[in-house]
């Protein structure tokens, strides 16, 4: 973020990159709150799902928008990672229950994912 901040004020692209990287680091910092303190995993979900919606478009504004390989490459770890942690937050959704909303589980998980205790 620091790079585009200092990129000038009319950088194409720049504002809505800056924009969805701030709402990010918000659902990120929220993540533990509405997953842990809440007892939330549908809303843990919904911002991860959030999160990565978010740094697609940064990606997206980043390569066609702003141009900028530097912008798109600070993008480079966090983007996998959210594809796998949204994958993950959107099964633990599905498969446990959720105190906050008193609903769930909403399935059931496959059989060979589901460890047994010895």
């Amino acid at each position: 973020m620091l790079h585009v901040l200092n990129l000038p004020r009319e950088t194409p692209g720049r504002s809505s990159f800056l924009t969805l990287q701030w709402a990010f680091w918000g659902t990120f910092v929220a993540f533990n709150p509405l997953y842990f303190g809440l007892r939330s995993p549908v809303l843990g979900a919904a911002a991860t799902q959030a999160g990565l919606a978010q740094t697609a478009a940064s990606a997206v504004i980043a390569a066609f928008e702003m141009r900028d390989r530097q912008a798109l490459a600070s993008l480079a770890t966090v983007l996998p990672w959210l594809v796998i942690a949204a994958a993950t937050s959107g099964a633990v959704a599905l498969w446990n229950r959720d105190d906050l909303l008193d609903a769930g589980p909403f399935m059931e998980p496959v059989e060979g994912w589901v460890k047994r205790g010895s």
